[in-house]
């Protein structure tokens, strides 16, 4: 009767670790998608960063440079 108990016992710890095995390795999974996830939209963002720092520095210097030409032309005709 002892022996039967330990069996079943025994199979339960069995069982019990290849779930936990299973949600290991799904946790993994889960932390591998999200962090590639991540990286991903890092990337992105980086990206978008690059392209909207690049449009408002162009931006500033078509102002500074049409300023600079309207400022002459102002100079220019006040003399």
């Amino acid at each position: 009767m002892m022996s039967i108990h330990i069996k079943q016992r025994g199979f339960g710890v069995f069982f019990l670790q290849k779930k936990v095995e299973k949600i290991k390795f799904g946790l993994i999974t889960i932390y591998e998608y999200l962090n590639s996830k991540n990286n991903l939209l890092q990337i992105e963002s980086n990206n978008l960063i690059a392209k909207y720092s690049f449009y408002l520095n162009s931006n500033m210097l078509n102002l500074n440079l049409k300023k600079k030409y309207f400022s002459s032309v102002f100079n220019a005709l006040k003399y």
